[in-house]
């Protein structure tokens, strides 16, 4: 381990695509569930977007760690990812094992990273058994917002399908860059009817989400 350093009822229209397949090495007698997920999104001038999410594993049993999966389809890349442990108001950042294959056993404190085909997949190796942590996950997709004549539009899905756990406690703040004012914002979305999203202002928009079922979605 590195050294550690710390890090209405609709939805923004700010889809932002994730499959998940959180998990870990198979232990018996096991669960696990995201007890809180919050997602902090800057959207830049040159219509890239800096993505922060900060995931509570509430861990039952044992596991090694966690897989983590972003499509970065319908952007220009993804660049710049990061991995951290949140404890006790302090972060602390894991280190890349060398190459790009996931089936390396790096030790704990470390992470794997692969790109296939239009998946950014983490392996995070961090032990743990009947405890809660959270961990921070950065990285920024570029050429994600579409501009138009009239307006620009940042479309992603925020929670997607693939989890397979109960995703509990959501919230997403969005950042926009300077030039709009509260009243030319606009928001679309699906999902669970208990969202609710707020409009700060020009800049800043808010969403929360009480919980998302395996196999629902919001966008």
């Amino acid at each position: 381990l590195k050294k550690r350093i710390r890090s209405v009822n609709v939805f923004f229209a700010a889809m932002f695509l994730l499959l998940f397949f959180p998990g870990a090495r198979a232990f018996a007698d096991r669960s696990y569930n995201i007890s809180g997920y919050e997602i902090n999104v800057a959207i830049n001038k040159d219509g890239s977007a800096d993505i922060e999410e900060k995931l509570t594993y509430s861990f039952s049993g044992q596991f090694n760690g966690i897989l983590r999966d972003v499509d970065f389809s319908r952007t220009g890349g993804i660049l710049n990812e990061h991995v951290y442990l949140l404890e006790n108001g302090k972060s602390f950042e894991f280190s890349r094992n060398p190459g790009s294959s996931l089936e390396y056993q790096g030790k704990p404190g470390t992470y794997n990273y692969a790109k296939e085909g239009s998946l950014a997949r983490f392996k995070v190796f961090e032990p743990s058994e009947n405890e809660r942590k959270t961990f921070a996950i950065k990285y920024k997709f570029y050429d994600v917002v579409v501009k138009y004549n009239d307006v620009a539009e940042f479309n992603r899905k925020l929670v997607d399908t693939g989890w397979k756990v109960p995703l509990n406690n959501i919230s997403i703040k969005i950042k926009l860059p300077e030039g709009a004012s509260r009243d030319e914002i606009r928001v679309f979305g699906h999902g669970p009817l208990a969202g609710e999203s707020k409009i700060i202002d020009g800049q800043n928009v808010e969403f929360k989400i009480p919980a998302v079922a395996p196999g629902d979605f919001a966008e």
